[in-house]
């Protein structure tokens, strides 16, 4: 009898610890939850909007509201599985493509495009109107970016009609060249040339997007005097910055430099505490521009400081840009019908 009562004791000790890590674990997933629902909101998600990224969460491994709000990267995985498994259901081509219509709408609610702060991750994210070069075989074009949504790319290309070798599931190689980013190359199948516009090469999404690393650094426009002194002049020169990154910069001056040139720079940075930093830079180029020259230049022997400071000013600089996009945009909304909701009855199987 004391074996058995020692026995039942320690079971019922068990399984109350037991008890008590699942209530733990139980409040840790409702305190990560109203967590994730209160990030959304402060983005300006409405209810319905959280719904459908709860939703789409399902269909990726291991993706919470908080990973979709977060990874682009896992956004992307999900709403792929989810387009994916909308092509293989039997729906009418008018719902097929309202739903695409409100998930491209979603996607910039989340992670705008044309605003961001690192690297595209997905053809999804390209920014419409922006330039791009095509070709296949020996064929190239050039032309845009027309439309992009969560089922397709549209490029409108310029010149004549694609020839024969653009047919449908056949390889397209692009080039997209982005300010700031640098190049991006990835490869689409082809799904047609669209009937309604002449020119216009509907492609598939590509499942990899390579970035040629040359530009390593984030750049961003800004319009600030400096000044800059030529190795060995006696005397330093006006110019006004046109754009600044970790890597380098350019400026306008009214005085012709030459490629190879070394020039220091007194930079202006709000962390510096009012003390300009003094840095040298190369040379790489110097075209005319608007009656003076415009020169691009690279840092020489940044120290580590010196970089991590340019590069936080870059980032503040882009994040005071995207709020006042943000609140113009906020004067210019005006209130729209509701949206399609994505949220379906049931779960993916």
């Amino acid at each position: 009898m004391a074996v058995d009562a020692s026995l039942a004791y320690a079971l019922g000790g068990a399984g109350l610890f037991g008890l008590g890590a699942a209530l733990n674990s139980w409040r840790a997933r409702v305190e990560a939850w109203t967590h994730a629902r209160g990030v959304a909101e402060e983005r300006g998600l409405g209810p319905a909007e959280i719904a459908q990224l709860e939703h789409l969460g399902r269909y990726a491994d291991h993706a919470s509201l908080s990973d979709l709000l977060i990874s682009p990267i896992r956004y992307d995985r999900a709403v792929a599985a989810y387009v994916a498994d909308l092509r293989r259901q039997e729906r009418s081509p008018a719902h097929y493509f309202g739903i695409i219509v409100e998930l491209t709408r979603l996607r910039r609610r989340v992670h705008p495009p044309g605003q961001l702060l690192r690297w595209l991750v997905s053809t999804r994210e390209l920014p419409e109107a922006a330039d791009i070069q095509a070709s296949a075989g020996a064929w190239s074009a050039s032309g845009v970016v027309w439309s992009v949504n969560e089922d397709h790319i549209d490029l409108r290309l310029g010149g004549d009609a694609p020839p024969e070798c653009v047919e449908p599931q056949s390889p397209l190689n692009l080039r997209l060249s982005l300010p700031g980013h640098g190049v991006y190359e990835f490869t689409c199948l082809v799904r047609g040339v669209t009937p309604s516009h002449k020119g216009v090469v509907r492609v598939e999404h590509s499942q990899e997007l390579a970035r040629d690393n040359r530009r390593e650094f984030l750049r961003e426009p800004i319009s600030t005097p400096v000044f800059v002194t030529p190795e060995g002049a006696s005397a330093p020169l006006r110019a006004t910055l046109r754009d600044l990154s970790g890597g380098g910069l350019s400026f306008v001056t009214d005085t012709e430099l030459t490629a190879g040139e070394c020039v220091k720079i007194m930079l202006p940075l709000e962390e510096s505490e009012g003390r300009p930093l003094l840095l040298w830079a190369t040379a790489l180029r110097c075209d005319p521009e608007d009656g003076g020259f415009r020169v691009q230049g690279a840092w020489h022997e940044l120290t580590t400081e010196q970089r991590e400071a340019i590069i936080r000013s870059v980032w503040d600089l882009q994040r005071l840009r995207i709020r006042r996009v943000k609140a113009a945009a906020r004067l210019d909304a005006v209130p729209c019908a509701r949206a399609l909701v994505i949220v379906p009855d049931g779960d993916p199987k």
